[in-house]
């Protein structure tokens, strides 16, 4: 099992920014890392409009792809230090922390 501090690196390593403030010490991640995180790719018309949208290699709707991509630049995911876990205040956020486990796990499981 990888220890605290191992898992922070990690998490960093992947593109978070630690913040520690009243108390509290978390871990956030932006737009740019869940894109990366999420296999996201996009394509836009010259007028900056959506015209493409794909997320794991799977084609979705210029009307997925905006809510997504907008979830993603307003919504918050984080790791709680303290905690422990991944929260988050986003419909993708389930599958953003999946995403995160299935990398840390690895990891975790060569500990032992």
């Amino acid at each position: 099992m990888l220890s605290k501090e191992q898992k922070i690196e990690k998490l960093i390593e992947l593109g978070g920014n630690r913040w520690t403030k009243a108390g509290k010490d978390r871990i956030y991640f932006n737009r740019p890392v869940f894109e990366k995180l999420l296999n996201i790719q996009t394509s836009y018309y010259n007028s900056g409009n959506l015209s493409g949208f794909w997320m794991d290699g799977e084609v979705k709707s210029n009307t997925q792809g905006n809510r997504i991509l907008r979830e993603l630049e307003t919504g918050k995911f984080y790791y709680d230090i303290a905690d422990d876990k991944f929260c988050y205040y986003i419909i993708y956020g389930n599958d953003i922390a999946e995403k995160l486990r299935s990398i840390i796990g690895p990891a975790e499981a060569e500990q032992n």
